[in-house]
């Protein structure tokens, strides 16, 4: 089935990949409307899943879990319930079935009687006359099948092995892998894999990788992929499932090209839990090999060199994460600081398990700075803790992005250790070279610098007499660089009371000095 045909009330065009009712149109991606066009054709009949995959996805190797997602799509834009089909009925154990009745339109069955009535008066006229009618058909014929192969009507082109040089892609974004659980702890182990899968990802310098920060963003969005790729100017879309089932995770992945919701590539990876490290490399590297992205050697080494994980710790690791938000969820409420508290508390105490059951697993160690880093919440007696345990994590993996991201911040943040901030921060983007996170958080660095510089003259100026504009250091102040304001205290009046100032007669002049960290 070629041409356009109607599935109750809705004018499908496979030619398209468009639904549409009443003047309203969906696009749905090519594999979805394949699955589509296969159940019409056996109308009415139990349609096998095997069968559905193989004529859909011929030469490559997919799971349930992706054909479910098109039966959903479809079923989205038709808003058919699946407990109650009026258009696709699962049939337990089985497949699918199109209920709703299916009906050719353009004029097909008028165009075969057409023809029909053509090629009996043909028999009744002259040879020549037979001979160009036969000629025109043929033309007619070959023009009308190459408009078939141009428009890859119901995959026509790729099924006859003349489909286009896949697309390039030099851009990647991992969407929030969805979890097939209802448990919520699952959730946030989902949202892990999906942080580790960018992680790997982001280490292949020939890819610019999307931050896990930006790509949080569309967790359960509804926008089609080509204006997901758009807003995110990348080529490619990763999307996919995490299910876990007692000691075993299965992750299924697909690529698709974004500007075209061109899908590309799929592909089901099941393994113990204790292998979740390897499992996460191998998607990361089968993506990759998909793309053709070139991997250096030295890439190529830490992608297959995922330890395994003690099961025990990756569950303690996935609570801490789970309290870790909640706690960051109260984040800007005054009033539930005590609660807050208690999650950071709880979050502490599953990190401090994760190590326990497994010391050389590094997630649970970068973690604990966070519960430091948390806004409204006095986590200094923290400090030592998260400074040493992402000492210990760089000791484990020196090469590590998130470890001497974390460090930075401490570092600048806390410490005000600015010449050995600045050196973790260019130790991770030397290490990963694609991490808008790194890039970005350098950049924060770098701004940080200029403005406390500027702020440390104009007091400067101040202590040895100088005439200064109050006014302009007021709105500096509040305005151009929160951070001061924040940590460093404020006065009120006309002037910020930074730290430093206290410090000015130990620095003398010179007060660069204090800035590079010389004297404390």
């Amino acid at each position: 089935m070629t041409g356009d045909f109607r599935v109750g009330p809705w004018l499908v065009r496979p030619s398209l990949n468009s639904i549409s009712q009443n003047g309203t149109s969906d696009r749905v991606e090519r594999k979805v409307m394949e699955v589509l066009v296969c159940l019409a054709e056996h109308s009415g009949e139990a349609v096998p899943k095997e069968k559905l995959l193989q004529t859909v996805w011929p030469d490559t190797f997919v799971s349930d879990d992706v054909l479910k997602r098109s039966v959903s799509e479809l079923r989205r834009v038709f808003g058919d319930d699946a407990h109650e089909s009026r258009i696709i009925e699962t049939i337990p154990k089985r497949g699918y079935r199109l209920v709703a009745p299916v009906e050719l339109v353009n004029g097909s069955d008028r165009l075969v009687l057409a023809l029909e009535r053509i090629e009996s008066q043909n028999e009744v006229r002259r040879a020549p006359r037979k001979f160009w009618i036969a000629l025109c058909a043929i033309v007619g014929g070959l023009l009308f099948f190459g408009v078939l192969i141009g428009l890859n009507v119901a995959g026509l082109r790729d099924r006859i092995g003349l489909q286009s040089a896949a697309p390039s892609i030099h851009s990647l974004a991992v969407l929030p892998l969805a979890s097939l659980s209802s448990d919520p702890a699952q959730e946030y182990f989902a949202d892990g894999v999906t942080d580790a899968l960018i992680t790997d990802l982001a280490h292949i310098s020939a890819l610019r990788v999307v931050s896990r920060t930006t790509a949080m963003q569309y967790k359960k969005t509804n926008k089609p992929l080509p204006q997901i790729a758009r807003e995110l100017n990348v080529d490619g879309i990763v999307e996919g499932t995490v299910q876990r089932s007692g000691e075993r995770v299965r992750i299924t992945a697909q690529l698709i090209y974004g500007p075209g919701d061109q899908h590309l590539w799929a592909q089901s990876f099941e393994r113990d839990v204790k292998d979740m490290l390897a499992l996460q490399s191998a998607v990361a590297s089968e993506i990759a090999n998909e793309i053709q992205v070139k991997i250096t050697p030295d890439e190529q080494v830490r992608l297959k060199s995922a330890r395994p994980v003690n099961p025990k710790a990756l569950d303690a690791y996935v609570e801490a994460r789970y309290h870790l938000d909640q706690a960051g969820k109260l984040e800007y409420y005054k009033d539930k600081q005590e609660i807050q508290k208690e999650e950071f508390r709880k979050a502490v105490s599953y990190l401090d398990q994760a190590v326990k059951e497994d010391p050389g697993y590094i997630p649970p160690y970068v973690s604990y700075f966070d519960a430091v880093d948390a806004t409204n919440i006095s986590g200094l007696e923290l400090l030592p803790v998260a400074k040493a345990a992402l000492t210990k994590a760089l000791e484990l993996d020196e090469r590590n992005v998130e470890a001497h991201l974390a460090l930075a911040r401490l570092l600048m943040q806390f410490e005000y250790d600015w010449p050995g901030a600045e050196q973790q921060y260019k130790r991770a983007i030397g290490l990963s070279p694609n991490s808008a996170e790194a890039h970005y958080q350098y950049s924060e660095y770098l701004e940080n610098k200029r403005l406390i510089q500027r702020t440390t003259t104009l007091q400067m100026l101040a202590f040895t007499g100088s005439e200064i504009p109050w006014t302009r250091i007021d709105r500096f102040s509040k305005r151009e660089h929160p951070m001061i304001h924040s940590h460093w205290g404020y006065s009120g009046k006309n002037m910020p009371l930074l730290e430093g100032t206290k410090n000015l007669s130990r620095c003398g002049k010179d007060v660069s000095l204090c800035m590079a960290g010389t004297t404390r």
